[in-house]
């Protein structure tokens, strides 16, 4: 027998103690309860195997494909910042790269939230669960984030903002925090298709997608909700993929040529001018470059050296997407006041310190024992680890 044990409160970022120690917790607690006192479990050997598999899984390629995704996030909110404060002037080249990266980069993550979605959890449990992880964030940052912009004199739709508008966090579409709003919605859907039989939810989630897409479901008078329209297939894909247990399919070395040809294939449509065509071609575009970019991203082969590094920074895309923003804006401001104005560097430096900057926040505020407090961790569960 091999046992489990609960793991040391450590931080090491040696690659095969990182494998050990950072696996899914909602995978793990699917395949192997924990016992309510939280001490050891044994595990027969073909289990433990299936264990170590899943935590490479998760670890080698999930985790550096929302590395990649989440860089990409905070050097579009550089592009876009940049564009908005005159120093980009190219009309062109700045849409030809701006829908470049967001046909995919949102999609991708989406998509990988969809994978590791858990709904073994009772009906107020996961509410309340979904409830700090992701709604409680998206107050607090929209208040720390309206702040930011009320003392920095920023205007929105050509108006100062407000301190009224700075304490209605609840309207996400005015910031870069929709992705929170639009997640905990499909989440709950998520769960409770979850309680139906596994067919019979996979064809709920595939319906739901389908009518999404075709435009047969929207919003209505609630304009906040569109994205979870929008980006209810993808995340259902990644759904469908954990239910059937089918994720180790994304995986492997002879998929990233395959994945560099969709990813091209999904840009060479936008590029020309398909998606403007008919919503199934935006749709097939939008699909083939994510699930390309996840195919190639996933599993190139980082040295040893740089993985655990890239890992790290694919299970902190949390606490990044929270505060990037703050650090990007302050950047671009600070150029430009010292008379830096061309692009590259803008870019460079803008995208390196909203990475650098919410990282060190992080070991800052865990450092506090603060870090669930501001939504960058979910609340501690007991875990195992094997020896």
């Amino acid at each position: 027998m091999i046992w489990i044990t609960p793991p040391p409160k450590t931080y090491n970022f040696a690659p095969k103690v990182y494998v050990l120690y950072n696996f899914p917790p909602a995978k793990s607690c699917d395949f192997f309860p924990l016992p309510q006192n939280g001490h050891s479990v044994p595990l027969a050997p073909s289990l433990a195997i299936k264990f170590l598999g899943i935590m490479q899984e998760r670890v080698t390629g999930f985790d550096v494909a929302k590395c990649a995704a989440i860089i990409l996030v905070v050097f579009g909110h550089v592009w876009r910042g940049l564009y908005s404060d005159g120093i980009i002037t190219d009309m062109a080249t700045y849409t030809r790269v701006d829908e470049m990266i967001y046909l995919f980069h949102m999609p991708v993550i989406f998509f990988l939230s969809g994978m590791f979605f858990a709904s073994n959890l009772a009906p107020l449990a996961f509410v309340k669960s979904r409830i700090i992880v992701l709604l409680w964030p998206l107050v607090l940052w929209s208040i720390v984030d309206g702040l930011a912009k009320y003392l920095a004199g920023a205007t929105h739709d050509g108006q100062a903002w407000t301190l009224i508008q700075v304490l209605i966090p609840w309207q996400p579409t005015t910031g870069i925090f929709w992705f929170l709003w639009s997640l905990f919605f499909l989440s709950l859907l998520a769960y409770l298709f979850a309680q139906l039989p596994r067919n019979i939810n996979l064809i709920a989630m595939a319906t739901a997608s389908a009518a999404a897409i075709m435009g047969l479901i929207g919003a209505g008078p609630f304009d906040s909700l569109w994205p979870v329209f929008i980006h209810m297939p993808e995340f259902f894909a990644g759904v469908a993929l954990a239910v059937l247990s089918k994720r180790r399919i994304l995986l492997g070395q002879h998929l990233i040529w395959p994945g560099i040809a969709l990813f091209i294939i999904g840009q060479g449509m936008l590029a020309a001018g398909l998606p403007d065509v008919h919503f199934i071609w935006a749709e097939l575009a939008l699909a083939t470059a994510a699930l390309g970019f996840v195919l190639w991203i996933g599993n190139v082969r980082a040295p040893d050296t740089v993985l655990p590094w890239l890992v790290k920074l694919g299970q902190l895309t949390m606490p990044i997407y929270l505060t990037h923003i703050l650090f990007t804006a302050g950047t671009r401001m600070v150029l430009s006041k010292i008379g830096i104005t061309d692009v590259i560097s803008h870019l460079t430096i803008g995208t390196l310190v909203g990475i650098a900057g919410p990282v060190a926040l992080y070991v800052v505020v865990s450092r506090l024992g603060m870090a669930t407090l501001v939504g960058f961790e979910r609340p501690a569960r007991r875990a195992v680890t094997p020896v």
